[in-house]
């Protein structure tokens, strides 16, 4: 794997437990749209929930090139009490 193109993915709430995971870092080059193609490829069960996306803590669109070293986070709406 070649460590300069890892990206960082956080799954948070129903998507942590979609997915089986808090976080998974995988090689990966293109937009954040091709990323959440991949996503919703290898964990169909993600297209079933909405959610927004941050790269680096900041709500982001989804044209937006990822670069090594970014920090994607899958964000469901959260609900408070």
């Amino acid at each position: 794997m070649n460590k300069e193109n890892n990206i960082k993915i956080l799954f948070f709430g129903i998507l942590s437990e979609e997915t089986g995971k808090s976080e998974e870092e995988i090689s990966f080059s293109g937009s954040l749209t091709e990323l959440l193609v991949l996503l919703k490829q290898k964990y169909p069960s993600i297209n079933n929930h909405q959610f927004i996306t941050a790269v680096n803590q900041d709500i982001s669109l989804q044209s937006k090139t990822l670069s090594g070293g970014d920090e994607i986070a899958l964000l469901p709406p959260f609900t408070g009490g």
